[in-house]
């Protein structure tokens, strides 16, 4: 036969009362309250942000107070050193407050202003007083900054045709139907200068091929500074092919001559 089942008696335990006390006494001490556990991290919304301390603020109260306070001795001395039916004038004590003020306003950075506009007041080593200046406008010549415009907005200079001048049907071109922006009378003055200038630098019984390239600079100098108009085309190629087709003609009739001379004395 089984064992009967023993039930357990019930646990005596010491009854726990809590109280409430309340006393000012110092001696007697109020039990700890038992409150909830709360968790702060979850559920308290968003962390504000920390506001950092302002390491130069605005003269507080007290300072207003002890300034109101030395204004009332100072004022005080000044009209005991004095006869006591005068008061004591009220520009003197205006200057006063004037001096206070500016103190006030010394103790605040002004950060409109550059360091470098900083001005210093100071004689044969006395105690400086620095104040602010406001810097002069930049100078584009100190502080190499300066644009060149012609070099930044230089037109580009017109470039030379191809083929040779005088053959437009054999890949050529006419060279006043190129020359845009010249009127007839510019391109007959030009050329005559041209003739002239040749006739007495360069030898125009030989071709353009023939000449030498530093007689022929020559020319073109001396046409580039008398024209203006010529500085906008690349080497100056309209006065070269001008001494092409001039010198072409020249070397020309020379050859015809001398081969004509040539016979008769035959």
């Amino acid at each position: 036969m089984d064992q009967p089942i023993v039930t357990h008696l019930p646990l005596i335990t010491n009854r726990i009362e809590f109280l409430e006390v309340r006393s000012q006494a110092p001696f007697i001490y109020a039990p700890t309250l038992i409150t909830p556990r709360i968790n702060f991290g979850q559920g308290q919304g968003p962390i504000l942000p920390i506001v950092p301390y302002d390491s130069n603020p605005l003269p507080s109260l007290e300072y207003h107070r002890k300034t109101q306070h030395r204004r009332r001795v100072s004022a005080a001395c000044y009209v005991g050193n004095r006869n006591h039916d005068e008061e004591m004038p009220m520009e003197e004590f205006k200057m006063e407050e004037r001096e206070d003020i500016t103190h006030i306003n010394a103790k605040k950075p002004n950060y409109a202003r550059k360091n470098n506009g900083l001005r210093s007041d100071s004689n044969n080593g006395s105690e400086s007083h620095v104040t602010p200046s406001i810097a002069d406008p930049p100078d584009d010549t100190d502080t190499g900054l300066s644009v060149d415009v012609t070099a930044t907005f230089r037109v580009p200079k017109i470039p030379k045709p191809q083929g040779e001048p005088g053959r437009p049907g054999y890949g050529g071109y006419t060279l006043a139907a190129e020359l845009q922006g010249w009127t007839a009378e510019d391109y007959t003055e030009i050329n005559k200068f041209v003739k002239a200038t040749a006739k007495t630098i360069l030898n125009t019984r030989l071709s353009y091929n023939k000449q030498t390239e530093d007689k022929l600079a020559q020319v073109c100098d001396k046409a580039k500074k008398h024209f203006p108009i010529l500085n906008k085309y690349e080497a100056q190629w309209p006065v070269r092919d001008l001494l092409k087709l001039h010198l072409k003609y020249t070397s020309e009739q020379y050859q015809k001559g001398a081969h004509t001379q040539g016979k008769k004395n035959h």
